[in-house]
């Protein structure tokens, strides 16, 4: 079993992936920067750097915490 990435970000993509005009999603967040990108003509993003979009690896936990 080969493992897929997303197109946007890299990632893997877990079950079945969210595709859009070809390229293949590991999440609508992803699919939807990639189609205003496309959409926008700024699709030579893409060209830059293969799989330019990051995501945040080490968000903070206690952002929130005095809601609590």
């Amino acid at each position: 079993m080969s493992e897929k990435s997303c197109f946007h970000c890299g990632d893997s993509i877990i079950g079945k992936p969210i595709i859009a005009k070809t390229h293949e999603f590991c999440c609508d967040g992803c699919k939807n920067v990639y189609l205003l990108l496309e959409g926008s003509d700024l699709g030579a993003f893409y060209q830059l750097e293969k799989q330019p979009g990051q995501k945040p690896s080490n968000a903070r936990t206690d952002k929130y915490a005095f809601l609590d």
